[in-house]
């Protein structure tokens, strides 16, 4: 590994927690706008729970509200 590869790893890791599941970070995006049997657009979100760690999706889900 040259010496520009080990300080962007370094600098990637410098905020994160040690040790998995130690701390989970929560996120929401805009999803896909979903058409009701009635004809109503309803605005959709993603909220998801990521490990700080590991940066694995420790779980995802599309809400309407």
């Amino acid at each position: 590994m040259n010496c520009y590869a080990e300080k962007m790893e370094t600098s990637l890791r410098r905020f994160c927690r040690p040790h998995r599941m130690e701390l989970l970070r929560g996120d929401i995006k805009y999803g896909p706008d979903l058409r009701t049997t009635s004809g109503e657009l309803v605005k959709t979100f993603l909220s998801s729970l990521n490990d700080d760690h590991s940066r694995y999706i420790a779980q995802s889900e599309f809400y309407d509200n």
